[in-house]
């Protein structure tokens, strides 16, 4: 059975769809397992989940994507908005997890259907020596140690890498408020009410962002470039682009390093579109979060993509010249097409008006003129 699902089934590290795992009747749970990890928008594997107040969980920029084209829930169709967003670390941690484990499964499988047909072109008699039963269960111990040695190195690095983020302030699982790595079991041991640290400083500088916006106030704008745009933990608030000049979103642009060429719609749209992938990204693990350089290529690529495709006339006059035989031969056919459709008129000395003419008998009305 495995081997008919080795020839039906590609399995390599490189795919990434839940039908390369076998189905329910071989291995139950793995391909359920591999599809539960996916956004159901992108139906790729969950980047930067977050979790709606409704339940549903999606990739945070796939659903913001989402939002700004419908305010509300793909699935459950409850209006919602960014407001409701609540990262979801658990499901990144899960996400991450099977990735990694996800390709050694596939191996193990292959191989496992391998040796199955192997064993079953080969000779009954060579399965009855005792030997070979020895030799797999020395083969399966010595996987089995190197497997637990391997095991071993993910959990040293996660521990160095914690001892270096005592200090650094996490969200709580609980409450979601910001408290120090340190603290974090203390504070959810008081019913999340203690060691909770302040964001007046993270208010502050959304506070001076705005000012500046509408003020143009330009003296602090040098300071708030480095701060304000490698600050990882300050997502960027949405705008009034209908209120604001084309100038303040140009600077807006320089800010983030941004291209700030095209008109007042194509900057719109840039920044727009750059606000939701850089909260998008705040919405993953620090760890997992990617520069700001590799965001702007992102940016690129999609301006690139969605820009549409439209043909430049560079003169008008030559280009009606060019195509006036053609606009002309199309009015014609238009104008043809038209009076072909046109419902026929009814003719004067139609039966109906020569019935009506004659002196033909009037059909009485009612009994009253009904002749004696």
């Amino acid at each position: 059975m495995l081997s008919s699902h080795n020839n039906a089934f590609k399995m390599t590290a490189e795919i990434t769809d839940p039908f390369d795992l076998p189905g329910p009747s071989e291995r139950p749970g793995l391909r359920d397992m591999d599809a539960s990890m996916r956004c159901t928008i992108c139906q790729e594997f969950y980047d930067a989940p977050v979790t709606l107040s409704c339940g549903h969980c999606f990739c945070s920029l796939c659903i913001r994507n989402s939002l700004a084209e419908k305010p509300e829930c793909p699935q459950c169709r409850k209006s919602s908005s960014d407001v409701h967003f609540r990262p979801n670390p658990t499901v990144e941690q899960a996400v991450e997890a099977w990735k990694s484990a996800r390709p050694c499964i596939l191996r193990l499988l292959k191989e496992t259907a391998d040796l199955l047909s192997r064993a079953n072109a080969a000779p009954v008699e060579a399965y009855s020596r005792s030997s070979k039963p020895v030799k797999k269960r020395k083969r399966t111990q010595s996987v089995d140690s190197v497997a637990s040695v391997e095991l071993v190195e993910p959990q040293t690095v996660i521990k160095s890498s914690e001892g270096e983020s005592v200090r650094e302030a996490v969200g709580c699982p609980i409450c979601n408020k910001q408290v120090l790595y340190c603290n974090i079991n203390t504070h959810m041991d008081s019913g999340c009410s203690k060691h909770v640290v302040s964001r007046r400083s993270t208010q502050t500088t959304q506070a001076t962002r705005w000012q500046g916006i509408f003020t143009g106030d330009n003296n602090s704008k040098g300071k708030q470039k480095s701060s304000g745009s490698e600050d990882s933990n300050a997502p960027l608030p949405k705008l009034a682009y209908g209120t604001m000049k084309e100038k303040a979103i140009r600077e807006l642009l320089v800010e983030h390093g941004l291209s700030t060429h095209g008109d007042k719609a194509a900057l719109v749209a840039r920044h727009r579109q750059w606000v939701m992938m850089y909260n998008a990204n705040l919405d993953k693990s620090e760890k997992n979060r990617k520069p700001l350089k590799e965001l702007r290529k992102e940016l690129k690529t999609w301006e690139d993509g969605s820009k549409s495709k439209k043909v430049i006339v560079e003169d008008a006059v030559a280009h009606e010249r060019k195509y006036r035989s053609e606009f002309t031969d199309l009015v014609e056919k238009a104008k043809a097409s038209s009076s072909a459709h046109k419902a026929p008129s009814v003719p004067i000395s139609s039966p109906l008006l020569e019935t009506t003419s004659d002196d033909a008998d009037v059909v009485p009305d009612s009994e009253d003129e009904a002749p004696q």
